[in-house]
């Protein structure tokens, strides 16, 4: 049935018959939208048995109908742009958002089930998050997702368990304490382990569209080094590829004793992707496709001059942590989030003076730190540092 014939339903006033209609338009046409369509549906039964109660409100009947026009302007829209989301009317893009919390709640959303040797990082992070922390040995796995050559520094705060535990109180000011807590709690990255392959495995980040909706993933050095030329070669450089994983999956401390530094190195319930340099069928596949998005924090470290030349130690309420978030697919974003770095940077120099690049995010961020690797970790980790 057409989206016009359907209309017509609506218009006399068949509502049950238009929505039965719409779930199978959205099952052929529109994938994506078919927990919509059964919210929907939901709803109609709901308004149904309140009905029956003599509890019902004309007014809710009226809204269902003006959803189920949206929602079939959105198939439309949907179908139209060959299958991804594409709104051309405001009002049916802002009601699409407000629906999109209800999902969740009408527990429509059904539990994935999925070939551990052929999935996508999406269908694997709600398999974890479902699972929970069962599984108690590592298994072998094969995964499309993103890979980025960076390490997450921290879990975001809202998959934190001890954040009370590292509250820091002692700030200058309150720009300094506020600009720490977007540091540490939005979950920053950084390259350390790109940058020398001194040891003999790097550490990078996989997932899907931002830098917090990843696990890390250790890699030995051979392949880590075919990855860094591969990223760098390319026509699109922006940093890092679409993948597919070969490897095996577990919780960082099943692998704590081969890698070092994993445990400063965040990620989602704490597992990550170990790919065995021995083991020839470990591997990573570099796909033929671009990415859309993948968002995370540019950011530096500095400390103000002055009071570097006057203090003997380095302690967390001598720096500042300078942060702007930005999509590192796009060439005109990163530009734009860089120069907004840059105007945060001459602010605090109006206050401060001068001010010392202790460390910074990646390559993308200009200039060289005055810390090595190794130094700021030592940092991190809530150590003060001697004055070099």
């Amino acid at each position: 049935m057409t989206s016009d014939e359907i209309l017509i339903l609506i218009a006399n006033d068949k509502i049950d018959d238009a929505i039965n209609q719409i779930i199978a338009l959205a099952m052929n046409q529109s994938p994506q939208l078919n927990g919509q369509a059964a919210l929907l549906k939901s709803r109609l039964v709901n308004y149904h048995k309140s009905e029956l109660n003599g509890t019902n409100y004309i007014q809710d009947l009226n809204q269902i109908r003006v959803d189920v026009k949206n929602l079939l302007d959105l198939i439309s829209s949907v179908s139209n742009s060959g299958g991804k989301f594409t709104y051309n009317n405001t009002k049916v893009y802002l009601e699409d958002r407000i629906k999109s919390y209800e999902s969740p709640v009408s527990g429509l959303r059904s539990k994935p089930s999925i070939d551990f040797q052929n999935t996508t990082f999406n269908l694997l992070k709600r398999k974890l998050l479902e699972q929970g922390n069962e599984f108690k040995n590592p298994f072998s796995i094969k995964v499309k997702g993103t890979i980025f050559p960076s390490a997450l520094l921290s879990t975001g705060w809202w998959e934190r368990l001890d954040i009370k535990d590292k509250e820091f109180h002692k700030w200058k000011d309150g720009l300094q304490n506020w600009l720490f807590l977007g540091f540490d709690l939005w979950g920053p990255s950084w390259d350390f382990s790109w940058h020398s392959f001194e040891n003999d495995y790097a550490i990078a980040q996989f997932g899907d569209g931002e830098e917090a909706n990843t696990i890390p993933v250790i890699i030995p050095k051979d392949i880590a080094i075919k990855l860094k030329s591969s990223i760098e070669n390319s026509d699109d450089p922006w940093g890092g590829k679409e993948v597919k994983i070969s490897g095996v999956l577990g919780h960082k401390r099943h692998f704590v004793k081969k890698i070092n530094k994993i445990d400063l190195v965040g990620g989602l319930m704490d597992y990550c992707i170990f790919l065995d340099s021995n083991n020839s069928k470990h591997k990573i596949d570099i796909l033929d496709a671009d990415t859309e998005i993948y968002s995370g924090y540019l950011w530096k470290c500095v400390i103000p001059k002055l009071w570097k030349d006057k203090n003997h130690e380095i302690k967390l309420d001598d720096v500042y942590f300078i942060w702007e978030h930005t999509d590192f697919t796009k060439k005109d974003a990163l530009k734009y989030n860089l120069d907004s770095l840059n105007q945060k940077e001459r602010y605090i120099e109006n206050l401060y003076g001068p001010l010392i690049l202790l460390q910074k995010s990646s390559n993308h961020v200009p200039d060289k730190p005055l810390w090595l690797p190794e130094m700021f970790c030592n940092f991190l980790k809530r150590n003060t540092i001697n004055n070099v």
